[in-house]
C-alpha cells in the first residue's frame, strides 16, 4: 500500500510538472508573432552600422557604428554626442568617453571595472559637466550571470534590478526602489533561441495586479540579424496626460 502511495505521488508530481511546463509553452506561443522579415538579408553574424527612428512620415538616423582592426566598436556617432570605446590588454572594454560633437568637449567618461573571472563588477559614469550626474552601477553574478545590479545616482536611493535565468536566457527582470512598494517588471520570450517579445508590467503600491507598461517586438532575417523593434510605452500617455498617443517607437537597423 505504501509503495502504491509513493507510486502515485511521484505521477502526481511528474503530472503537475509536465502540466506547467505545456502551460508555460502555451502563454509563449501565444505571444509569439511572426518575427521573420523576408524581403532583407544581411550575412550571419553581420556587425550593426545604423539605427534609425523610423516612424510612418520620417526615418531619422539615430547612431552610427564604427569599429577596429580586431571587430571590436571603436566609436558610435549620435546626433549630439560621439562615444569613444577604449579596452584593456585583456581586450575588456575599459573605459567609454563621450564628447559633444560641436565642441568636442568631454561630456562623461564610463569607467568599468572587473573582478578575476573577467566579470563586470562595477561601472562607473563620471560627469565632467553641470547637465548630468555621475552614477555608479554595481554588479553580483551566481554561475556566471548577472544576477543583481546596484544602480546609484549621485545621492538619490539606490534602484535595484534583480535578475532570472532559464539557463542561459533572460527571462525576467524586477526594477525597484527599497523605500518604495512600487515596482517593475519585464518578462522575456523566445524562439529559436531569438529574444522577440518582451512585456512590462509596473505594479503600485496597494493594487492587486499589475498592469501592462511597456511591449517590445522583434523582427529579424532569415540569418538571424535584428531588423527592426516595435517599441510600445503604454506609461506614454500617461505621462503626457493623454489618453491616446501617436504611434509606436519603431527602431531599423542597418549592417555592414
Amino acid at each position: 500500500m505504501k509503495k502504491l502511495k509513493l507510486n502515485l505521488t511521484v505521477v502526481f508530481v511528474f503530472s503537475f510538472l509536465l502540466l506547467s511546463c505545456e502551460k508555460n509553452e502555451m502563454e509563449s506561443r501565444s505571444v509569439i508573432h511572426d518575427y521573420r522579415v523576408h524581403d532583407i538579408l544581411y550575412a550571419k553574424d553581420s556587425k550593426l552600422k545604423r539605427v534609425f527612428r523610423a516612424s510612418t512620415d520620417e526615418k531619422i538616423l539615430y547612431a552610427e557604428y564604427e569599429y577596429d582592426e580586431s571587430g571590436r566598436i571603436s566609436r558610435i556617432n549620435y546626433d549630439v554626442n560621439y562615444e569613444v570605446y577604449l579596452y584593456n590588454v585583456k581586450e575588456q572594454l575599459e573605459k567609454v568617453l563621450t564628447y559633444n560633437k560641436n565642441t568636442s568637449d568631454l561630456v562623461s567618461t564610463l569607467v568599468c571595472t572587473y573582478d578575476a573571472e573577467g566579470n563586470k563588477i562595477k561601472d562607473q559614469v563620471i560627469s565632467e559637466n553641470e547637465q548630468m550626474l555621475g552614477h555608479n552601477s554595481l554588479y553580483q553574478y551566481t554561475d556566471g550571470k548577472i544576477t543583481k545590479q546596484e544602480i546609484v545616482v549621485g545621492s538619490q536611493s539606490p534602484q535595484y534590478i534583480l535578475y532570472e535565468y532559464k539557463g542561459d536566457k533572460l527571462m525576467k527582470t524586477k526594477s525597484y526602489f527599497l523605500e518604495s512598494t512600487d515596482y517593475s517588471t519585464t518578462e522575456n520570450f523566445y524562439d529559436q533561441n531569438l529574444l522577440v517579445y518582451s512585456i512590462g508590467y509596473q505594479y503600485y503600491e496597494n493594487a492587486e495586479s499589475g498592469f501592462k507598461s511597456s511591449e517590445v517586438k522583434r523582427y529579424y532575417d532569415r540569418n538571424d540579424n535584428l531588423i527592426k523593434s516595435i517599441v510600445d510605452d503604454y506609461l506614454r500617455g500617461i505621462r503626457s496626460y493623454i489618453t491616446k498617443y501617436d504611434d509606436f517607437i519603431t527602431w531599423e537597423y542597418e549592417y555592414e
